[in-house]
């Protein structure tokens, strides 16, 4: 899914007033759209915690998911991320994504 598709259908949806079946195809569509934009080269992150990684390459390794990952479905996507030293770190699009940069 483009940035212009995805723009299209949910540029005057309310995610948080969203079901949790539209939500979960929110979901879908942004992984959907971050991913056919692209991943950077390396880790850029604006959080404190974890901006020790910035710099650093890092190879995706799959999305999180609320059942297998324990993660809130608000904070989705995410996705499960290595690096050359095989820390494993779950970023979000802005620590990782073209589009946000």
């Amino acid at each position: 899914m483009t940035f212009k598709e995805f723009s299209n259908k949910w540029l005057d949806v309310n995610r948080s007033l969203l079901s949790i079946e539209d939500e979960l195809e929110f979901v879908e569509d942004a992984y959907n759209m971050y991913e056919e934009a692209g991943f950077l080269d390396t880790f850029n992150t604006p959080h404190e915690d974890l901006a020790k990684y910035n710099g650093k390459p890092f190879k995706v390794v799959k999305r999180l998911s609320c059942e297998e990952d324990n993660v809130d479905l608000e904070n989705l996507p995410m996705w499960g991320i290595v690096f050359d030293d095989d820390d494993y770190v779950e970023a979000f699009p802005e620590d990782i994504c073209k589009l946000e940069h």
